[in-house]
């Protein structure tokens, strides 16, 4: 490559100057553009030039130009350069291009709901994190469809991609039956920055469709040294054999100076990443690894705040949890009026009937729960398990409500007078709703409006004739309500 040969640093940043007769007459006429810190140095005159690549390879992204001249002051790249000579320009217009299309985080997710995972990590990212996030993102999944007689059929790449917005974005660029492929498949790769990268989008993930895929971050779409990018470099060993871990550092080995970071997933499910040696000398990389038995997800980062390993811990732990075995997968309502009891040990009692299941009594070793006042509890939680009435097991809880109880009976869960809590249960069960669930322990559903009232909170209930309990009648029965 060529070199730097007029520019040269100044106390006010770079000054480009047009020719001999021009430099004499710089405190009148200059260009000024503004890096922090500057690095891209070359000197005119007084110290001898650096290559163009050496420049290039500082992670410094140039915010604009300024040019001061005859008292005006113009801002913007266009006029900035319009003072400086061609190959000068076609250097700055590289310096620029090589800065502003790196690619900033990178998410391969093996497991159930891996694209889901994927683009769930990559909102939370979007949410939080600041700099060259939100907008261009392609996310390739590997889908395994299934034939008549049961078997897996091989599988089939399925592509979705965004210049703009991000995950918001996303799955809004594609067909219904596309969009639920991509959240249903187990093998996922995203790539995700700043918006309006080079087309076509699909070079910085590559995939198979053996389930193996490859992506990273900085540039790994760049020529590595067997003449092909190096995504697409450790694909091909992948599907000739090697594993995720010996594709990836095989590349990272013969490209120690790449600009790139890789992470691959291999064809049985192995995931693995590496940064380069020059890529781990940059300050602002993050790097995540989750696995949970056949679960796994990896993240490569950079150039994204407040803090790159803290994005990359928070985008796999996002990941994980929606691939995680251990997630909710049933629901119960609890509605307010439910008895609470104080015991040895921390449960919910669910009877059936009718085929309908509900909670008719939470059970809890706190000791608030002993007295008949008013109480503001956490009462269930991840340590509490779900029965059945007969002491069978259901699962575990994975809701923590803030619970108010009143003379033995629940009031209300965070605020309101049913609450839906969610557990991982292996019996599954039909569940009543809050309708269904009055009508099965008071006889109507009409009986939810007394439990509304506000003269209620005593919950000394009295006795109504059920045929006198009609939907029109409902004054009736708020009028015999104590108070």
């Amino acid at each position: 490559m060529g070199r730097v040969t007029n520019l040269s640093l100044s106390s006010f940043g770079w000054s480009m100057q047009r020719n001999q007769e021009a430099s004499k007459r710089r405190s009148k006429r200059r260009g000024v553009l503004l890096l922090a810190p500057p690095i891209l140095c070359d000197t005119w005159m007084r110290h001898p030039p650096i290559p163009v690549e050496d420049a290039l390879s500082f992670p410094a992204v140039p915010r604009r130009f300024a040019v001061e001249g005859r008292g005006e002051r113009e801002e913007g790249n266009e006029r900035a350069c319009r003072r400086a000579p061609e190959h000068v320009k076609a250097h700055i217009d590289a310096y620029l291009a090589a800065c502003d299309r790196d690619m900033t985080v990178a998410v391969v997710c093996v497991g159930p709901e891996a694209g889901r995972a994927a683009v769930e990590a990559l909102s939370h990212v979007e949410k939080v994190g600041h700099g060259a996030i939100g907008g261009f993102a392609h996310l390739a999944v590997v889908v395994q469809d299934n034939v008549d007689d049961g078997r897996s059929a091989k599988g089939r790449v399925v592509r979705l991609e965004t210049q703009r917005h991000g995950s918001a974005s996303l799955l809004g660029s594609a067909s219904s039956k596309d969009v639920q492929d991509v959240l249903r498949a187990q093998v996922a790769a995203l790539i995700s920055s700043g918006p309006d990268r080079p087309t076509p989008l699909s070079q910085f993930v590559a995939a198979d469709e053996s389930g193996c895929v490859a992506t990273g971050h900085r540039m790994p779409q760049a020529q590595g040294a067997r003449g092909k990018s190096l995504v697409e470099d450790a694909l091909e060993r992948m599907t000739s054999g090697a594993t995720s871990e010996e594709a990836v550092q095989r590349v990272m080995a013969e490209n120690p100076h790449a600009d790139a970071g890789l992470v691959g997933a291999d064809g049985i499910g192995n995931v693995f990443g590496e940064n380069s040696k020059r890529v781990m000398r940059r300050p602002d990389v993050g790097h995540a690894r989750r696995k949970q038995g056949n679960i796994t997800v990896e993240v490569l980062a950079n150039s994204i705040g407040p803090e790159g390993q803290a994005i990359a811990d928070l985008a796999a732990a996002t990941a994980m949890n929606v691939m995680s075995p251990n997630k909710p997968n049933s629901s119960l309502w609890l509605v307010m009026g439910t008895p609470v009891e104080f015991d040895v040990e921390d449960v919910i009692v669910v009877e059936e009937v009718d085929g309908l299941a509900y909670i008719s009594c939470v059970k809890s070793t706190d000791p608030l729960t002993q007295f008949e006042d008013r109480e503001e509890v956490a009462l269930i939680g991840p340590q509490t398990e779900v029965v059945w009435a007969d002491g069978t097991s259901m699962g575990h809880c994975h809701s923590e409500p803030f619970m108010v109880i009143d003379k033995g009976r629940l009031v209300s869960c965070d605020g309101q007078e049913f609450y839906e809590v969610r557990y991982r249960g292996s019996q599954p069960c039909r569940p009543a709703d809050p309708d269904q669930i009055f009508a099965l322990t008071h006889g109507h559903p009409a009986s939810k409006q007394i439990w509304r009232s506000p003269s209620a909170s005593d919950f000394c209930f009295p006795e109504i004739n059920e045929q006198e309990m009609g939907p029109s009648n409902m004054d009736k029965a708020v009028e015999v309500l104590p108070g």
